[in-house]
């Protein structure tokens, strides 16, 4: 078995891992009302798209140079790669403009109902 052929079998079973927790997060993110959860679950769908991608530029960059790319086309991968960056640094803003929207409310209570000035919301609410 080739390198080309290890890379994209570890490539499908990343994205089939990822479909089930991104599935499973995404529920327990709606049942129990945590938004934290449903935005791991939420990334997890969008890593799906990401190595999906990936496996497609992994597929690309295997074929044989041709006239119009005489170098190959090896390039995509690093593109796939600084948009798998792009999505991370668009997700990580995302969370951070939830979490201040979160603890900036008025009343002091966060969308769960903790109120942040208790010393219980510092172990989670729990």
């Amino acid at each position: 078995m080739g390198v080309a052929q290890v890379e994209r079998r570890a490539l499908v079973w990343s994205i089939v891992a990822t479909a089930v927790l991104g599935g499973l997060g995404i529920a327990w993110g709606i049942l129990g009302g945590s938004q934290m959860i449903l935005l791991d679950g939420m990334y997890a769908v969008v890593g799906i798209l990401v190595s999906l991608l990936l496996l497609w530029a992994s597929a690309l960059a295997q074929r044989e140079p041709t006239e119009r790319y005489p170098f190959g086309r090896e390039s995509v991968t690093p593109l796939v790669i600084s948009v798998q960056g792009f999505v991370l640094i668009a997700t990580l803003l995302y969370a951070a403009v939830e979490a201040m929207a979160a603890t900036s409310r008025p009343d002091g209570r966060s969308p769960t109902g903790c109120s942040r000035r208790s010393p219980r919301s510092w172990c989670g609410c729990g």
